[in-house]
């Protein structure tokens, strides 16, 4: 057999929720090496849906993800041979020439083996089939830094926030103390409505740089989304404290007041 693919069931109306804020091409990502191979959702790398050890050599650019359906009989319903349709994501993978034919085991989630280093950059590059990458001898963390956080840039100006976040993350990796990409990773969690996890590099931010006034901006944003109005107020009076000519922070302030008045009207005719 030249190729094999996993097959994973997905849940109808978390998929519909999730296809109304991102189209699917924008919301399952896979990272695919020779030997390794992890799925994801795009924004979320640090907790993938699969990742394992290849039993085999594959060719990592034939790698294809395809949202399909599965028709198949409901187990243990009381009307035998009830049939259900459900969404699908197939994964298949193209087997390398020198890997072709069984394996003795498709993919292994081993933690020991997973965390075993896994090559040098020099050997991972010579496995690949893309474009030689730039020399990197020489480069600073700021520059591997900078990098990443070019491509989340562009990510987040075309709206595919979820990636600017996988990449401010990358780009973190780098720079743990960077309040800037704290910031433009805190405004891309706020865009997929993440409000703790917009709110939590805020928090960072602000810790790090406390005199920058476009931090309380985002915390400040974070905090109003989550409904707590005055530690919002407070975010964005420390900002206009820091930034006193700037008009935008009444405009906030009267947006976080207007918005606490409209949910306690809600409660009210609820209640009432």
């Amino acid at each position: 057999m030249n190729t094999f693919f996993f097959r994973i069931i997905l849940e109808q109306k978390k998929l519909d929720e999730a296809l109304e804020k991102v189209a699917f091409f924008k919301l399952f990502a896979a990272d695919c090496s020779a030997r390794y191979f992890k799925l994801f959702v795009r924004g979320d790398e640090s907790s993938p849906i699969m990742m394992g050890e290849l039993g085999g050599v594959v060719a990592p650019h034939r790698t294809s993800l395809e949202l399909t359906k599965v028709t198949r009989e409901v187990e243990g319903h009381r009307i035998k041979g009830t049939m259900e349709s459900l969404p699908c994501l197939d994964i298949t993978l193209t087997k390398a020439p020198e890997s072709q034919g069984s394996w003795e085991f498709p993919i292994s989630a081993d933690a020991e083996i997973l965390n075993k280093p896994q090559g040098s950059l020099k050997d991972f590059q010579a496995q690949q089939t893309r474009e030689a990458s730039p020399d990197r001898s020489d480069w600073t963390p700021d520059d591997f830094a900078d990098e990443q956080k070019e491509k989340a840039d562009a990510a987040f100006k075309e709206g595919i926030y979820r990636d600017a976040i996988v990449y401010y993350t990358r780009a973190l990796r780098h720079t743990p103390k960077n309040e800037r990409l704290l910031s433009n990773r805190s405004a891309a969690y706020f865009k997929i409505s993440k409000f703790q996890l917009a709110l939590e590099d805020a928090a960072m931010a602000a810790d790090i740089e406390p005199q920058w006034p476009k931090i309380y901006f985002r915390k400040g944003q974070a905090l109003r989304a989550l409904r707590r109005w005055e530690d919002a107020v407070a975010a964005f009076e420390v900002g206009q404290a820091l930034d006193p000519d700037n008009t935008e922070w009444n405009k906030e302030l009267q947006r976080t007041k207007a918005a606490e008045a409209a949910v306690a009207a809600k409660k009210a005719a609820r209640a009432g």
